[in-house]
Formats: C-alpha cells, structure tokens, sequence
C-alpha cells in the first residue's frame, strides 16, 4: 500500500508484492530456507502461489479500461496483470493480493520434480486444505499517495479473527 501513488509503475508494486508473498511463504517452511527471496523468485515458483495480477482499475466495469491482461507474455509474473505502466492520479485501482494452494498444476510438476530443492512438499501437504485467500482493498491513487476507499478493515490482525470467529 505505501507503494501507491500517482507515477507508480505497476510492475514495481506487483513485483514488491511477489517478494512478501515469497517472504511469508517461505516463512512457513515451504519454501527452502537456504533459498534467497531473490532465488525464489527467479524460479518462479511464486507464481504458483499468487498466479494473477496485484490489481485493476475500477470504474462502470468491474475491471475497467485498461483491463486486458496479455497473456502472451512470456515473463510469468506479468502474464496476468491487467495494469500495467504508470497509474495517474485520479485513478481507483484494486490491491488484492491473494495467495492460494491450488493443486493443480503445482502437484503434478512436484510429481514430476519440477520443484525440487525449492519446494517442501511434507509441509506443503498440510496447506492444500487451506485453498487461499485474496483480500481486495479498493485504492484511489493521488499525488504523493493513495485513499483507501475500502470501509472494512483488511490487516491480517482482522482477518485472522473473522476466521478464527467463523465469519
């Protein structure tokens, strides 16, 4: 979120997003703690886990001008981003990272040894129940900064209580 701001390239902030994520996932022991966040992310093996883009612009759609993402693109982490470039002032954009334990293809290329080294599968095992989770805040981008214009609190203090509490 302290990213965000009129002039922001969108790759920087997705980028920086990959590198919590690969941070935090590597902190619950399944990724190779021998591993740096820079070889994590160079195997791309994050994408596995956070595989779609950081955000899009809102509007009358829900995913406004702009949108389309290039699937074509051959770098992994911007093949689904549906910003891309610099984001303007006056702009409302979405900031909904998510992380997931989807099976499928990620099983089948551990099968195949895609993944060894990076990867453990013992404690991964124990987060394929989990799914994932994407919190979106919704952003208007200003000069020098941003407006959350998201009325629900979304700190992983509060979410870890909905959860907790059922909700």
């Amino acid at each position: 979120m302290k990213l965000i701001c009129a002039g922001m390239k969108w790759e920087e902030v997705h980028m920086k997003a990959h590198t919590v994520a690969a941070t935090g996932i590597q902190n619950l022991g399944i990724f190779n703690k021998k591993l740096t966040v820079q070889d994590i992310l160079k195997s791309e093996i994050a994408t596995r886990f956070f595989p779609h883009g950081l955000g899009h612009y809102l509007g009358m759609d829900t995913h406004d001008t702009g949108g389309n993402a290039d699937y074509s693109d051959p770098n992994p982490f911007f093949a689904y981003l549906r910003v891309r470039g610099t984001v303007p002032a006056g702009a409302v954009i979405t900031n909904e990272p998510g992380i997931y334990f989807r099976k499928f293809p990620l099983q089948k290329e551990l099968e195949e040894g895609k993944w060894d080294g990076v990867v453990d599968q013992e404690v991964l095992k124990g987060y394929w129940a989990v799914g994932g989770v994407r919190i979106e805040d919704d952003i208007l981008v200003k000069e020098g900064g941003y407006e959350n214009l998201t009325t629900v609190r979304s700190d992983w203090e509060f979410v870890e209580e909905m959860v907790l509490k059922g909700i």
